[in-house]
């Protein structure tokens, strides 16, 4: 489903669900212009898609644009980072050795500017080496913002898994923070059904009443999907798409606000376009939270032990059933949207 190594097949569903992308509207909604600052506010990037000289301009251009222009309070990166080949320090991997170089530029170009990262099904080779753990929570501001990660994974697109330990620790990690808004990341969304874990994981946000938002990447589409009481997000490519971009995302006490940024080629920069999305935040899980502070860090952080992600090409003989359950949700989605309700 991701744009790059598409079969016939996955290229027709992805034609088709550009039909669905967010829109661009003439002026902003009401709610998105508000007299007050915001607690909190992130860029969120994915699928930066590094391999070459002209995606490596394109990323350095969207991170001094987010660092000179938009300043946040932190950027998220959902992974599919950077699949270069390096030349590589004396006695480094190749794999070892771009992880490293996509870190340095990272901290170069956003220089004061926090940061965390998850890796994609891409290129997540050495990651654990050099960025530590691919699963892990903290509080930012009051909101609780959990980063995941799959553990086992085929060569096929979606053969995907959770380990029994990765499982356990997230409904801990929901359990424990009952009270808080919570905000979930990782590389593939779990609508649509995007890989193997994705039924079961929907499930659990549908059994957790703080789950509001799911954040991911993988597509390189900008959807926005809606189950029960939570959202999915699934965020632009900033390097391989139709339409390069990012979002900037503005937490209040009562909802969750994204803006979208798009690659100008007339400018040959980054610019605010009219996408504009939102999550409410529910009165009963606005307690805690509060406006970041200068010099403020997060709380409350936990995470599983760093480990390499495991190769298991046996997990390739369910791939029909990652399509199969794309099918139904694209079915279902179609006829929702198309149909008079």
């Amino acid at each position: 489903m991701a744009l790059v190594a598409m079969d016939d097949e996955a290229a027709k569903y992805f034609d088709l669900a550009k039909q669905f992308e967010v829109r661009e509207v003439a002026t902003a909604p009401k709610w998105a212009i508000r007299a007050v600052d915001p607690l909190l506010r992130v860029v969120w990037l994915t699928d930066q898609h590094i391999t070459d000289i002209d995606s490596i301009k394109m990323s350095h251009d969207a991170l001094v644009y987010i660092r000179d222009v938009l300043k946040p309070d932190a950027v998220f990166i959902t992974g599919d980072n950077i699949g270069t080949n390096p030349k590589g320090m004396k006695g480094a991997s190749t794999t070892f050795q771009r992880q490293a170089d996509f870190k340095a530029m990272l901290k170069k170009a956003l220089r004061e500017i926090p940061f965390w990262v998850i890796p994609g099904d891409n290129w997540p080779k050495d990651f654990d080496k050099v960025f530590g753990a691919t699963h892990y929570s903290f509080d930012l501001g009051g909101f609780h913002f959990i980063f995941n990660t799959v553990d086992v994974t085929g060569q096929n697109n979606g053969c995907s898994r959770f380990s029994e330990k990765t499982w356990k620790w997230l409904r801990a990690d929901l359990a424990d923070h009952p009270s808080q808004p919570v905000i979930y990341l990782q590389h593939e969304p779990c609508l649509p059904p995007s890989f193997l874990d994705a039924p079961q994981l929907a499930d659990l946000f549908d059994e957790t009443p703080q789950l509001l938002l799911a954040i991911a990447g993988h597509l390189h589409l900008d959807l926005e999907f809606t189950k029960q009481h939570w959202s999915q997000w699934v965020g632009p490519s900033v390097g391989r798409s139709h339409r390069p971009g990012f979002k900037l995302i503005a937490f209040y006490s009562d909802q969750i606000v994204a803006t979208t940024h798009e690659w100008d080629p007339a400018s040959k920069n980054f610019r605010p376009i009219n996408k504009f999305q939102r999550v409410k935040v529910p009165e009963a899980l606005r307690s805690a939270l509060h406006r970041l502070e200068p010099g403020e860090t997060l709380a409350g952080y936990a995470e599983l032990p760093p480990e390499p992600r495991e190769i298991n090409p046996r997990l390739d003989e369910l791939a029909p059933i990652v399509m199969k359950n794309v099918k139904a949700f694209g079915l279902r989605f179609a006829m929702k949207r198309l149909l008079p309700q």
